[in-house]
């Protein structure tokens, strides 16, 4: 992912990732969690925990937490 430490990300941590559709929002979708494995300054690597919704790809948006509404 495209953020890491100087973000407040430690290895460990874990994310939720999901696609969001600006176009038709009802098309946004959650994929899963990841967790994190290696933290650099400016990006990080995680692994899925579980089976994802979908195969998280370029342009997905990670949270460390998922925004009521």
């Amino acid at each position: 992912i495209s953020i890491g430490s100087d973000a407040g990300l430690t290895t460990g941590n874990t994310l939720e990732v999901y696609r969001l559709n600006t176009l038709v929002p009802d098309q946004s979708k959650y994929l899963g969690r990841i967790r994190l494995i290696q933290v650099r300054n400016t990006e990080a690597v995680g692994q899925l925990m579980g089976k994802p919704a979908a195969p998280p790809q370029a342009g997905d948006t990670v949270s460390s937490r998922i925004a009521g509404g």
